[in-house]
């Protein structure tokens, strides 16, 4: 990378406003431009991130007017999780020759929400010779391009179970709420039910990622959803989780071939899990059945630390990404995407 790649960065909340930090700490990119939709709007990117200094470079909330204005190589977008939404506030991008590059969860493996939309994306990035793709550390990497990499060391794969287990009392009201934590039993039942209550996004996509990159033909997807009712009481930073009361939720998707499952991807998201009273700890274990059949452990910051690796995944695989052919791609059709070096 000779010169910089300019960066102009869409949505700036919690992750967009990691990124943000993060590009200006790598020596190769610039930020060149910044779209916010509710919160800084008018703001110098700089201090509306909480750093104490003038950035030059002001949010704007008019996507539009910055595509078509702001040179750039690359669009970082952090504002959505569905395909339909990304595609309204990203395509405007495309049009003007930049990449894409998007951290919602349906953009992932985005013909499964929306085959129309993703024909659109496609076709305007093909005629723009620019590329878009959706990643994150899951999806993006620990159900999917790290598994996938695994298996290109072994002689044959008959099946691949991966689970992850993630402490969510890090994270505060807004999400505690947005999983059900906290609320009785049959309360968190009618909130799946209703909508009121989502859970992990994107294990369908990851597991088709999976398998289109094996080359298996899945017959069904199946998944599972349920609540973990808390035996105990919990005290965290963000509030107390009382005995009887949902504590965080278990997740699994499956994916069949010719009846068999495949492809089975198992995600807890728990406040202050423990084996004791879960039966699981922290971490993402990744075990593959084959020729030889491998277990792999991630443990530390890594395995529980959702917002800062996606975050990472998504800066990271910027020259991959502007490198590659044109069109919609899935992260298994990426090359690796190495720590950028800082300044």
């Amino acid at each position: 990378m000779a010169s910089k790649i300019k960066v102009i960065v869409v949505g700036i909340g919690e992750m967009g406003g990691q990124a943000v930090e993060m590009i200006l700490e790598k020596k190769n990119l610039e930020i060149v431009g910044a779209v916010g939709h509710r919160r800084g709007v008018g703001e110098d990117l700089a201090k509306m991130v909480g750093l104490q200094r003038d950035l030059g470079i002001i949010v704007s909330a008019d996507a539009e007017k910055i595509f078509n204005t702001v040179e750039a190589d690359v669009v970082l977008h952090f504002s959505a999780s569905t395909m339909k939404d990304t595609c309204f506030q990203t395509k405007g991008a495309l049009e003007t020759g930049k990449n894409v590059i998007t951290i919602a969860e349906e953009a992932s493996f985005p013909w499964l929400t929306g085959k129309e939309v993703a024909e659109e994306i496609d076709k305007i990035a093909r005629e723009k010779g620019v590329t878009f793709v959706g990643t994150g550390i899951n999806p993006g990497f620990m159900f999917d391009y790290f598994p996938i990499t695994v298996t290109g060391a072994l002689k044959r794969v008959n099946k691949i179970h991966i689970v992850r287990v993630v402490d969510f009392s890090r994270y505060g009201p807004i999400v505690w709420e947005h999983i059900g934590v906290g609320k009785h039993p049959d309360s968190f039942k009618d909130g799946l039910d209703n909508g009121d209550i989502v859970l992990h996004v994107g294990l369908e996509q990851t597991v088709n990622i999976v398998a289109k990159a094996m080359g298996w033909d899945l017959d069904d997807f199946k998944e599972l959803q349920e609540g973990i009712i808390s035996k105990s009481r919990r005290e965290s930073k963000y509030g107390v989780v009382e005995p009887g009361t949902i504590c965080g939720f278990k997740q699994i998707g499956t994916g069949f071939m010719n009846g068999k499952e495949v492809i089975v991807q198992d995600i807890t998201g728990s406040i202050l899990p423990n084996v004791e009273e879960d039966g699981v700890d922290v971490g993402t274990y990744i075990m593959i059945d084959g020729i030889p059949s491998v277990k792999i452990s991630i443990e530390g910051e890594l395995a529980v630390q959702g917002g800062w690796g996606t975050v990472a995944r998504a800066v990271n695989s910027i020259p991959q990404v502007i490198s590659a052919q044109p069109g919609i791609l899935t992260v298994d059709q990426l090359p690796p995407s190495p720590c950028l070096p800082g300044k």
